[in-house]
């Protein structure tokens, strides 16, 4: 939540929901082992000395038989770390590809390739099967040579300590119970090290993003008042991508006066919505300065920046809940019905009343059960109950009517008296109501 956006982006979205939903389980089973192995290590610590106690000599033989025991199954230690590496790969392309699939589904139904899709899901789940079962097979097959392994080194325990140290039966006895119990700790150990190696690149990937985020954090930012009265004005804006090779921005310059209409055109991929998120502080740029009368935008007080603006992207965020609860998503506490047929209006948003449920009425995963107009003129009006200095509409009117979007600009034009409007838009029709045109080439 924290990160600046040009580095979360860099991540897929999948993998944030895999290590969200499968990597922390690893890391909880691993942190749950390493406090089950602290008990065992003073288990094991209390049967040793009980059994140095009883008889040193063959006390020193067993805790050297128990360290042959894990020497013996530590060169499987580094195939079982390259089965985990394979398993997260293939967990990696499971997400992702079940990730692109469901939000493409519209499209894959539509060309009738189901089968196809359904055919390559099932190969990549086939993969992860395969490496699962690499990994138990191989863990079956040392637990058996383990077993092996120690009942054969307690025989040769038992034979020494009968023939050579002339031990008496009733301390043969106690040995051999103390070590019936110290044999299932070091079976333990050895199942801990195998599990930890076998999830240890989970563990990384884990460790790597959450390094990567936190060495791209936002600063704590500091409070800062700006003053909108002289307008906002960009001095020389560049912008590049991280590792990108070439500027999204070259040296953007212009002035943005309040009370104003502003339309940002210009040709598609030519860079506008990133001059939006740029103005609205989501990034800043690579170089040059966007000031804000006189303070300068900067990472310091970006946060501060973002509560003066309300920024309406492409396409809109919306949660499988009612409309009432949509319409409050962003806000810092709920409006009231008056506010919210205020916003609903302005919006040309009526059709919200004439729902089964009207503003208690659940429009599903991503507002799927409205048109895309719909979902536009339903974010608007969310974006109206936000009384903020500035507001950015990118392609906020794209999948409207003409008619409903001239209706919209015309109320829009009508708040800026108490605001800054920048609408991204192609249509030229956006240009007849703006006081000012600003246009990338």
């Amino acid at each position: 939540m924290t990160t600046q956006w040009q580095h979360i982006i860099k991540t897929h979205q999948a993998d944030y929901t895999r290590i969200l939903a499968e990597e922390i389980g690893s890391v909880t089973s691993i942190l749950d082992q390493t406090l089950s192995l602290m008990s065992l290590a003073a288990l094991t610590i209390i049967y040793t000395a009980l059994c140095f106690y009883l008889s040193p000599g063959l006390t020193v033989i067993a805790i050297i038989l128990g360290f042959v025991l894990l020497l013996t199954t530590h060169p499987i230690q580094s195939l079982i770390s390259h089965l985990g590496e394979k398993h997260l790969v293939a967990t990696e392309k499971i997400f992702k590809l079940a990730s692109d699939q469901i939000k493409g589904l519209k499209v894959i139904k539509s060309s009738g390739t189901e089968h196809r899709h359904n055919l390559h899901y099932a190969e990549n789940v086939e993969s992860l099967a395969t490496e699962e079962l690499s990994y138990y097979r191989l863990t079956s097959l040392t637990q058996f040579l383990h077993s092996t392994i120690s009942a054969l080194a307690f025989c040769v325990l038992a034979y020494i300590a009968y023939e050579m140290m002339n031990q008496d039966i009733a301390t043969l006895m106690i040995l051999a119970l103390i070590f019936s119990r110290l044999m299932p700790q070091i079976s333990r150990l050895r199942t801990y090290l195998q599990r930890t190696a076998y999830l240890e690149p989970s563990l990384n990937s884990v460790s790597a993003l959450l390094h990567h985020l936190r060495s791209h954090q936002e600063t704590g930012g500091v409070e800062t008042t700006f003053d909108l009265s002289s307008g906002l004005h960009l001095e020389n804006v560049c912008y590049q991508y991280p590792d990108g090779d070439e500027m999204v921005l070259d040296n953007i310059n212009g002035s943005l006066s309040t009370n104003q209409l502003v339309a940002l055109t210009g040709d598609s991929g030519i860079g506008k919505s990133t001059l939006a998120d740029i103005i609205a502080g989501i990034s800043l740029p690579t170089s040059g300065k966007i000031r804000i009368g006189d303070t300068i935008l900067d990472e310091n007080n970006q946060r501060s920046w973002r509560q003066y603006v309300t920024y309406l992207p492409q396409v809109p965020f919306l949660i499988e809940s009612t409309v009432r609860e949509n319409l409050n998503l962003l806000l810092p506490a709920d409006a009231d019905d008056d506010q919210l047929n205020r916003a609903i209006d302005l919006a040309a948003a009526n059709f919200l009343h004439r729902l089964p449920q009207g503003l208690e009425t659940v429009i599903g995963d991503n507002g799927v059960t409205l048109s895309g107009g719909e979902r536009q003129r339903l974010q608007l009006a969310r974006g109206l109950l936000e009384d903020r200095p500035v507001m950015i509409l990118d392609e906020t009117t794209g999948n409207l009517d003409l008619g409903t979007e001239d209706s919209i600009v015309a109320t829009l034009a009508t708040l800026k008296a108490r605001r800054l409007i920048i609408m991204i838009s192609h249509r030229p029709s956006i240009s007849e109501f703006a006081d000012q045109v600003f246009t990338l080439i």
